[in-house]
């Protein structure tokens, strides 16, 4: 971010021939580094406010190995949102913490092998039970690591 400020002043500098003194460099430079830490200390801040949001609602707060979560069940479905630390691009990791959410959520374990199945026009990830199936939606950060599951459950 920083680089491209840099970038932009110094094209426009060359553009209309304004460069003003070193001094005023120096300063439009540490400004703009103190706006990159305002805009980390903001997006931290709007972090925490999300996470105090969370906690003050009627979700339930479960945990898997170092992966916080809080979800909550509506009739057949559940979203699981992982707050502290996302799900890693990890398949043993990911299949371990959706049969953590099935088993809090709705009380039964998650006993089949997890497959890909089309389930209402979408592939997602089926796991099952002697009783129900269950339908797992991932949502990702562009990074691949997995920040929420949403988990919808039908009997057999």
């Amino acid at each position: 971010m920083r680089k491209l400020l840099l970038g932009l002043l110094s094209v426009s500098c060359l553009l209309f021939n304004s460069c003003g003194s070193q001094n005023q460099r120096k300063s439009i430079n540490e400004s703009n580094s103190n706006s990159v830490s305002i805009n980390s200390n903001i997006s931290t801040q709007n972090n925490k406010v999300n996470e105090n949001k969370l906690k003050n609602s009627d979700m339930k707060e479960a945990k898997f190995g170092d992966y916080n979560y809080h979800y909550k069940t509506e009739s057949n479905k559940t979203v699981a949102m992982f707050t502290e630390k996302f799900l890693p691009r990890d398949d043993t990791v990911v299949v371990g913490a959706i049969g953590d959410v099935i088993k809090n959520a709705f009380n039964e374990e998650a006993t089949g092998s997890p497959t890909l199945k089309m389930h209402n026009g979408i592939n997602k990830i089926h796991i099952d039970n002697e009783k129900n199936d269950f339908y797992v939606n991932l949502v990702k950060q562009d990074t691949g690591e997995v920040n929420s599951l949403i988990i919808e459950k039908e009997n057999k």
